[in-house]
């Protein structure tokens, strides 16, 4: 295959030949920057078979048919070269470039095109080796993700039908995502690092559906920490001794309590707990951190009151929220029904 540099309309583009016979010029990332732009020589009835939307493209009352006369010319100018090319290998059954194994962030730049132009079906042969790659990226070290990596690895899940994936996702991003919000725009952080949601790719009520399950998350811990602070006041003592010559003692139990609470906020925390979720701006996880380490080192009065530390009960708490179905059973009907609907297409 040949590579000569053409020029058309001041953009270089570089020319690579798909199919020798082809009768389409297909001019691929012009508006990239950072992407040297492409000309691939392909057959135009390949793309037409190969993609309902190639073909509706190219062979009805658009810019993109055939002229009268002239070359054939048709401008891809946002799509990215490297994984066009790719598609149109399996298009013109090129199967020797195309790559038996993928990179999580290659993998997700080939389905977004496959997405766009609903090619899911030609890539069946390979199905079963890229999904191990959404499934065990990085060799297995889930946790060493990036934000971004799994915002990649949701995207690429959705597209091939791992409905595991997307809901171990999901629940991901239900844990430790964090927000800011300045003028209704909200920006999402993902162990501190910004994070951004594609629109157009992946599930399309993902946000929404994050934030909701967030919010409840959070709401659920910051009422358990509320509900301990009020037990702590004089007319509801939370303290475990029972006598009618202890009521001091008590209120000097719960005063303990309090007291501990009070230092833990004032040395350990930027700001004090508020009582609604929306208000709170830090992950369910940092949360969930700071309460453990908060009821976990607060003093008790002496030997006799150990028992009335909130400590215990709120562990106890923590994993029953942990394991609570709400951030387990994530998909909607509709998420089910078309994940099955990629999965047929691609005979996984």
């Amino acid at each position: 295959m040949s590579k000569t540099e053409v020029s058309h309309k001041a953009t270089q583009f570089t020319r690579y030949c798909i199919d020798d016979d082809g009768d389409l010029l297909l001019r691929v990332g012009s508006e990239l920057a950072k992407e040297t732009p492409f000309e691939f020589k392909v057959c135009s009835a390949a793309m037409r078979r190969a993609s309902p939307v190639w073909k509706s493209m190219l062979f009805g009352p658009w810019n993109e048919a055939k002229p009268a006369q002239g070359d054939w010319i048709v401008y891809l100018p946002e799509d990215e070269p490297w994984p066009i090319r790719v598609i149109l290998a399996i298009a013109h059954g090129a199967f020797e470039q195309v790559p038996k194994s993928i990179s999580l962030s290659k993998l997700d730049c080939i389905l977004i095109p496959i997405e766009k132009y609903d090619l899911i079906h030609i890539i069946r042969p390979w199905a079963d080796t890229w999904v191990e790659t959404v499934k065990n990226p990085k060799s297995n070290r889930i946790s060493e993700l990036t934000g971004s990596e799994h915002v990649m690895r949701i995207n690429a899940a959705w597209e091939l039908g791992c409905e595991d994936v997307v809901s171990a996702e999901i629940t991901e991003f239900v844990f430790n995502l964090s927000v800011t919000s300045r003028k209704e725009t909200y920006r999402y952080y993902y162990n501190h690092q910004q994070i951004e949601f594609d629109t157009h790719f992946g599930p399309c009520d993902l946000v929404e559906i994050v934030t909701e399950l967030r919010l409840s998350l959070i709401q659920a811990l910051l009422d358990f920490y509320h509900e301990v602070v009020k037990s702590r006041i004089p007319s509801e003592s939370a303290c475990l001794r029972s006598g009618w010559n202890l009521a001091n003692e008590r209120q000097l139990c719960d005063a303990v309590v309090l007291g501990g609470i009070w230092r833990y906020s004032k040395g350990s925390m930027p700001e004090i707990l508020p009582e609604k979720a929306t208000e709170y701006r830090e992950s369910a996880n940092e949360l969930m951190r700071t309460l453990s380490n908060m009821f976990a080192g607060l003093p008790t009065l002496n030997v006799f009151h150990e028992g009335c530390s909130p400590a215990k009960k709120y562990s106890d708490f923590e994993e029953k929220t942990r394991q609570d179905e709400r951030w387990k059973n994530v998909l909607r009907p509709h998420h089910k029904e078309r994940m099955a609907t990629q999965r047929k297409k691609t005979g996984l």
